[in-house]
């Protein structure tokens, strides 16, 4: 039977041509989770940015010269809170996946419609309830793991650790980290086109908000597109000046230019497919001078770097912090990817196959016998045909015997 293949191997002839219903819940369970659980990570600046926000909104109207522990509270349980929507997709596909091979396995009694349609509910009940069940376990070990920070745990950076990291990166000093220094301008090449006359400090498609991809050419005093690469169909462009600023996306999906010439505004939003893109075309507007206009977005801790501030101690805290969140969640991810795939074998598949076993007889002794032992009645049609065939070929036979004995 194919709920065999779910958990264990058995006797049954398998497909070479694709995988079967476990190797693709194995996949689901284990491949599959465990990228998703990856993706959702948070970039070091993302994690910078709501680190500075932490610290600074537990402060409150005070200065602060110690760095408080609830900040890193904070940001690991609201972390936390992401790991619940990746797991409870896995437990669906797992879900979907073990009815699909329930079906199957109830085809082969399709000459019984009214018993397949019975046992399909009674079991497609089962399942979601045990689903529900399990979604209701991941989020309380959400909870728990929210209810009590395990800082002494054997794999956990500590203080002492994240401090000795610090020191290798030469942060404690006031230096921001790699990601917080200014990066150097890129090389520039040679525009030759007979429009402008200039030097590109960046180019490549991008695309216009509700509009297409063109690609686009950035020099220090102006910003054009394009149809093609080859720069020779200009279509529209914006002079660059002082007064030019743009507002970036803290998601790293869009950024909008402001060109503002003789008391005109005219906004461009540029869409990006890849965090990458939206990094090299940030920093090269950045490099030629285009302020950032980031009002409501701002965190603490680029705000002190706008006002002179230095803002050296809010670095090296935020950096601390970063560097103990990090290797939380680092723990925090090792214990989800081996929880969810005990938790489904556990709590789904295991249950699912025990009920199979033992409370699905029970279940079906409440229904009529002969109503659930109905025979299709294109089947019954077929068997008439077939029981004909053979009465007729058994006469047939016999007829023929008697001929035979009587001639002798």
């Amino acid at each position: 039977m194919k709920i065999g293949l779910v958990v264990k191997s058995g006797k049954v002839s398998l497909a070479r041509d694709k995988l079967t219903g476990g190797a693709l819940i194995n996949r689901t369970m284990n491949k599959k989770y465990r990228s998703a659980i990856q993706k959702m990570s948070l970039n070091n600046d993302e994690m910078r940015r709501e680190i500075s926000f932490a610290i600074t909104n537990l402060r409150g109207v005070h200065i602060g010269l110690f760095t408080p522990d609830m900040a890193f509270d904070a940001v690991v349980m609201s972390q936390l809170a992401r790991f619940e929507d990746p797991s409870n997709i896995c437990i669906d596909l797992v879900s979907t996946e073990l009815l699909k091979i329930v079906r199957e396995c109830c085809a082969k009694v399709k000459v019984y419609p009214r018993l397949r349609e019975t046992v399909e509910h009674i079991v497609t009940d089962h399942i979601e309830k045990r689903q529900r069940k399990v979604k209701d376990k991941v989020k309380e070990r959400i909870e728990m793991e929210s209810a009590y920070m395990n800082t002494d745990h054997e794999d956990f950076v500590g203080l002492t650790g994240a401090m000795r990291l610090m020191e290798e990166n030469n942060v404690p000093k006031g230096e921001a980290s790699e990601n917080l220094k200014p990066r150097p301008p890129p090389k520039v090449k040679t525009q030759s086109t007979s429009n402008l006359q200039s030097q590109i400090v960046h180019e490549g498609w991008v695309t216009i908000r509700n509009s297409k991809c063109y690609w686009f050419a950035l020099t220090d005093s102006w910003f054009s597109w394009y149809q093609r690469n080859d720069k020779k169909d200009r279509i529209a462009g914006h002079e660059v000046n002082q007064a030019t600023f743009m507002q970036p996306e803290m998601n790293g999906t869009q950024i909008t230019l402001n060109f503002i010439n003789n008391k005109k505004t005219d906004k461009i939003e540029l869409v990006f497919q890849t965090r990458d893109e939206f990094n090299k075309w940030y920093q090269a507007f950045v490099n030629i001078g285009i302020s950032v206009d980031e009002p409501e977005g701002k965190s603490p801790l680029k705000f002190e770097q706008d006002n002179g501030r230095g803002g050296a101690a809010l670095k090296n805290q935020v950096e601390l912090i970063r560097i103990l969140v990090d290797s939380y969640l680092k723990i925090i991810k090792k214990n989800m990817q081996d929880f969810i795939p005990k938790l489904l074998m556990h709590g789904v598949i295991n249950n699912t196959r025990e009920f199979l076993s033992t409370d699905l007889h029970v279940a079906l002794l409440a229904y009529d016998e002969e109503e659930l032992l109905q025979v299709d009645p294109e089947a019954e049609k077929l068997r008439k045909e077939l029981t004909e065939k053979y009465d007729s070929c058994k006469q047939a036979l016999t007829m023929i015997r008697k001929i035979s004995t009587e001639s002798f």
